[in-house]
């Protein structure tokens, strides 16, 4: 299941659902994003389970053809990686480290 997440209100809300990694780092990057763009929707963080969901997200928000600008490494074999479908729009993905 992809769990786009656009505030940090809407994370507070899903904090027993998630990994300790995954919660720290999406309220990173959305406290990064709310500072920057304020009620704008300047992008979301989506947390996917597979690599399956990955591409899916990736066609979705047209970033399918794009390599990240970065990626982290997470607690408990996640990854976080950033991509920039547009000039003013941040989508970064949380996924499981899966081989290809």
């Amino acid at each position: 299941m992809i769990r786009k997440i656009h505030t940090v209100k809407q994370l507070k809300d899903m904090n027993s659902t998630l990994p300790a990694s995954i919660y720290a780092e999406a309220l990173r990057v959305l406290d990064i994003l709310e500072s920057a763009y304020g009620d704008t929707d300047g992008g979301y963080v989506a947390v996917c389970d597979n690599r399956f969901e990955v591409s899916a997200c990736l066609a979705e928000c047209h970033a399918n053809r794009l390599l990240p600008e970065w990626e982290r490494q997470l607690g408990g074999g996640y990854r976080s990686q950033l991509y920039l479908p547009g000039d003013d729009y941040a989508v970064v993905l949380i996924s499981p480290n899966e081989k290809d």
